[in-house]
C-alpha cells in the first residue's frame, strides 16, 4: 500500500475514507503540478546548458516514477476494496437528486408566473372599475408579457391546455379595453366640418358603463401603453392638416377662436380681415406681405398651442408633431411662397420675414412638437435667393432689351455706327509686351499661338451692339462683388443677352437684311464683333467665378453661333447683288449688234446700271467692312459681272469691225472704273477676280489682229480655253487661209 493511500485513510484504517480521497487527490494533483512546472523548465532550459541540467532531469525521472507508482497503487487500493464502485454510484445518485430540484423549481417558477398574471388580471379588473385606465393597461400588459415566457415549447412553458385558457382570458380582456379606450376616444376628440369648423376635446370622458368620468390623461396614457397612441395622433394630424390648417392657409383667412370650461375646450374658426386684400399698388401689397406671414404665424402657433395644451401630456407632443409638422411645414411653404421677397433687391423685407419665419420654428420647438427645424427658414432662404437671381438676370435682360430698342423695327439701318479696332477693345490672352512678338510670328508664318488670331480688324458696328457688350463687361465685373449664387446667375444673365440679341435683330430686320447692304454689312460686323469678344470673355471674368463654377464658365461655345448667324445673312446678300447683276448683263439679250445704235443703246445702259450697282456697292461697303472683306466681296461681284459678259462675248456668232470696236468700247468702260472700285490699281485685281485676266484677254482679242493673236498664242500669254478662241477668231475674222492657218495652229 503506498504512503498516500495510507495517510488517506489514517493510522487506525476506518472506512470512513471520502473526505480523506479528497484530501489525497488534490495533495496529489498539487504535486503533479509542481512536477509539470519543473518539467516544463527543465525542457525549455535543455538546449542552452544540456550538461548542467543533465543530472537534474535524471533526477526529475525518478520522481515521475515514483508519482506514476503512486497513482497505480491507488487505483489497485480502490479496485481491489469495493470503494471505487460506491463513489460512482453516489455520484449518480447526486446527479438524480439535482435533476428532480431543478424540475420542482421551475414548477414552482410557472406557478408563481401564473399566481402574478392571476393578480395582474385582477388589479386589471379593480384598476378599470375605478377609471384608473393607464394602471390597468399597464397590469393587462405586463401579464402579456408574462404570458409569453409560458407559452408551450419554452424552457419555463407550462400545460397547453391551462396555458391556452389564460391566453384566451387575457385577448378578451385587452380586446375589451382597447374598445373602451376607442370609444372614450371618439367622444373625447369631436371634429366639427362646414362653416364652423373646428374641434372640441372633452376634458373628461363618461366611461361606457356610465358609472364614472374618465380623465382625457387616462385615455392617452392607456393607449400609450398598448401602442396604439402613435397610429391615433397620427390621424388627428391628418383630420388637423384639412379642417384646421389648409383652412387659415386659404384665401378664405381664418383664425381660431378658443373657449374653455370644466368639461371642454373648444376651438372653432373665425373669418378674420385678410392682410392680403390690404389694397392695390406695389407698397400696400408690400406691407400686406409682411404682415400676412406674422399673422399666419400666429394663428398656427395659437392652433398648436391648443393642441399640445390638451393632448400633449407625456411624449404626447412629439408624436403629434412628427407626423403634423413635415405636412404643415409644406403647407405653410405654399402660403407664404408668394410673399417672400427677393433676398438682395428688397433686403430689408427679406430680412423681416426670415427673422419672422425663425421665430415661428423657435416657436414650434418651444412648443416640443419637434426638437429642431429649419425647414420654413431654410425655404424662405432659397426662394429669396432664387428670386434675387431671378430679378437679376430679369434686370440685366431688360438693360439689354433696352440697349437693343433701337435694332427693332425698321430702325436698325438708320442707327448710328462706330469705328471699332483692335486697339479699342479690352480684353485678349496676351500681355502688351507679347504682341509684336506674336504679330512678327504670325507674318513670318511662325507655328506660335498669334496674338493675330485674336486681333479685330477695323470696321464699323452698330452703337447699340458696342453698348451691348459694354454691358456684358460691366454685369461681369460686378461679380466681383456678388456671392456665389448671384456670380453665376449674372454669368447666365449675361449669356442670355447675347441670345437675345440672336433672336430680336436678324427676326425683326428680315427684310432690311435683305434689301440693304449697308445694313447688312452692320450686322455682319456686329456678330462678327461679338464673337471677338466672346472668344476670351470668360477667361477674363474666370477669376471673380466660384472656383467650382471656373470650368464651364466660358462663352466660346456661342462664338461660331455668331459668326454663322453674319455669314448666312452676308453670303445671302451678295448671292442676291450677284443674281441682279448677272440678270442686269442678261438683261441686254446679249451683246451683239452694238453696231446699231439702239442695241449699243441698250448694252450700254446694262453695263452702265451694273457698274452703278458695283460702284454703289462699294461706297456703302467701303470702310464698313474690314478691309480683307471688303476686297473678297467687291471681287466676287465684280467677277460675276466679268464671268457674264464674257460668256456673252463668247455667244457672239459674227462680229464685224464696227461691232467689235464698240465691244471693246463698253468692255473698256468696266476695266476704267475696276480700280476705283476697291481703290487700288487693275495689277491687284487678279487675286479678287478670278475671270480678269479672261475679261482683259477678251478686250485684247477684239482688238487684235491676226499675227497678233498668233504671237499671243506662241508667247504663251493665252489664258482663253483654245475652243474660246477659235470660236472668237472665227467670229472676227472672215474665212480665208489665214485665218486657216491661225485656227489649225491653235490645237
Amino acid at each position: 500500500m503506498s504512503r498516500l493511500v495510507m495517510e488517506a485513510e489514517g493510522g487506525d484504517g476506518t472506512e470512513d475514507f471520502k473526505p480523506a480521497i479528497d484530501s489525497l487527490l488534490s495533495k496529489l494533483a498539487g504535486r503533479i503540478d509542481e512536477v509539470k512546472g519543473e518539467v516544463y523548465e527543465t525542457v525549455t532550459k535543455h538546449y542552452t546548458d544540456f550538461q548542467h541540467h543533465l543530472s537534474l532531469e535524471r533526477t526529475l525521472d525518478k520522481e515521475v516514477d515514483w508519482l506514476v507508482s503512486e497513482i497505480d497503487g491507488i487505483g489497485a487500493q480502490f479496485r481491489g476494496t469495493g470503494k471505487l464502485e460506491k463513489l460512482v454510484a453516489s455520484i449518480s445518485e447526486r446527479n438524480k437528486l439535482v435533476k428532480q430540484l431543478g424540475t420542482t423549481k421551475a414548477t414552482i417558477a410557472v406557478l408563481q408566473t401564473l399566481c402574478k398574471i392571476d393578480k395582474l388580471l385582477t388589479a386589471f379588473e379593480d384598476e378599470l372599475e375605478q377609471g384608473r385606465i393607464v394602471k390597468a393597461a399597464e397590469s393587462v400588459s405586463e401579464a402579456q408579457t408574462l404570458m409569453q415566457s409560458l407559452a408551450p415549447g419554452t424552457e419555463a412553458g407550462c400545460d397547453a391546455k391551462i396555458f391556452s385558457a389564460i391566453r384566451e382570458d387575457l385577448f378578451r380582456k385587452l380586446a375589451h379595453v382597447k374598445e373602451k379606450l376607442d370609444d372614450m376616444w371618439r367622444k373625447a376628440v369631436v371634429w366639427h366640418y362646414g362653416a364652423k369648423a373646428g374641434l372640441q376635446v372633452a376634458v373628461q370622458v363618461e366611461a361606457p358603463d356610465g358609472r364614472r368620468d374618465v380623465a382625457l390623461e387616462e385615455i392617452l396614457g392607456g393607449m400609450a401603453v398598448f401602442g396604439t397612441l402613435e397610429a391615433k395622433l397620427q390621424e388627428f394630424g391628418k383630420q388637423a392638416l384639412q379642417v384646421i390648417f389648409e383652412q387659415m392657409c386659404s384665401e378664405n383667412v381664418v383664425a381660431p377662436e378658443i373657449a374653455t370650461n370644466s368639461k371642454h375646450a373648444s376651438m372653432t374658426l373665425v373669418a378674420v380681415a385678410a392682410a392680403r386684400k390690404a389694397g392695390k399698388g406695389k407698397k400696400k401689397k408690400a406691407a400686406a406681405d409682411a404682415v400676412l406671414c406674422n399673422d399666419l404665424y400666429a394663428r398656427i402657433t395659437k392652433a398648436l398651442t391648443f393642441f399640445t395644451d390638451n393632448l400633449g401630456s407625456g411624449g404626447n407632443t412629439a408624436v403629434l408633431g412628427a407626423h403634423l409638422w413635415p405636412s404643415l411645414s409644406a403647407v405653410v411653404q405654399q402660403c407664404i411662397s408668394d410673399h417672400i421677397p427677393s433676398k438682395h433687391k428688397r433686403q430689408a423685407r427679406f430680412d423681416s420675414v426670415y427673422e419672422q419665419t425663425a421665430a415661428f420654428e423657435a416657436g414650434i420647438v418651444a412648443l416640443g412638437l419637434v426638437e429642431a427645424s429649419t425647414v420654413l427658414t431654410d425655404y424662405v432662404e432659397a426662394t429669396g435667393v432664387a428670386r434675387a437671381s431671378s430679378s437679376r438676370r430679369e434686370e440685366i435682360l431688360e438693360h439689354a432689351r433696352e440697349i437693343l430698342a433701337p435694332c427693332s423695327g425698321d430702325t436698325y439701318n438708320m442707327i448710328n455706327t462706330v469705328e471699332v479696332e483692335h486697339q479699342t477693345e479690352r480684353g485678349g490672352l496676351f500681355q502688351e509686351d507679347e504682341d509684336e512678338e506674336s504679330a512678327a510670328a504670325a507674318e513670318t508664318g511662325g507655328l506660335d499661338l498669334s496674338q493675330s488670331i485674336y486681333r479685330l480688324p477695323r470696321c464699323k458696328i452698330s452703337v447699340p451692339t458696342q453698348s451691348l457688350v459694354d454691358f456684358a463687361y460691366t454685369s461681369l465685373s460686378e461679380m466681383s462683388e456678388a456671392d456665389p449664387d448671384g456670380a453665376i446667375v449674372t454669368f447666365y444673365g449675361v449669356r442670355d443677352t447675347f441670345d437675345l440679341f440672336r433672336a430680336i435683330v436678324p427676326t425683326r430686320n428680315k427684310a432690311s437684311l435683305a434689301q440693304y447692304p449697308q445694313l447688312c454689312a452692320i450686322f455682319h460686323n456686329d456678330c462678327f464683333y461679338i464673337a471677338h469678344h466672346l472668344l476670351t470673355l470668360g477667361h477674363q471674368f474666370r477669376k471673380v467665378l466660384p472656383e467650382s463654377f471656373v470650368a464651364a464658365a466660358t462663352f466660346v461655345d456661342m462664338v461660331p453661333v455668331f459668326q454663322e448667324l453674319g455669314e448666312k445673312y452676308f453670303v445671302e446678300m451678295l448671292r442676291s447683288q450677284r443674281s441682279q447683276l448677272r440678270e442686269s448683263v442678261e438683261g441686254a439679250k446679249g451683246l451683239g449688234q452694238t453696231d446699231d445704235d439702239a442695241r449699243f443703246a441698250v448694252v450700254n445702259a446694262a453695263i452702265t446700271f451694273a457698274l452703278n450697282r458695283l460702284d454703289s456697292g462699294s461706297k456703302v461697303w467701303k470702310g464698313v467692312l474690314p478691309d480683307s472683306i471688303f476686297e473678297r466681296a467687291m471681287g466676287g461681284l465684280l467677277d460675276a459681272v466679268l464671268a457674264a459678259m464674257v460668256a456673252e462675248v463668247l455667244k457672239l456668232e459674227d462680229i464685224s469691225a464696227i461691232e467689235g470696236d464698240q465691244l471693246h468700247h463698253l468692255l473698256n468702260r468696266v476695266t476704267e472704273r475696276a480700280p476705283g472700285l476697291f481703290g487700288v490699281d487693275a495689277r491687284t485685281l487678279k487675286a479678287h477676280c478670278p475671270n480678269w485676266d479672261r475679261f482683259v484677254q477678251v478686250m485684247a482679242v477684239l482688238e487684235a489682229r491676226l499675227t497678233e493673236i498668233e504671237q499671243m498664242w506662241l508667247g504663251k500669254q493665252i489664258v482663253l480655253k483654245t475652243e474660246e478662241l477659235r470660236h472668237m477668231i472665227k467670229a472676227l475674222f472672215s474665212n480665208n487661209p489665214n485665218r486657216a492657218r491661225v485656227l489649225a495652229l491653235l490645237k
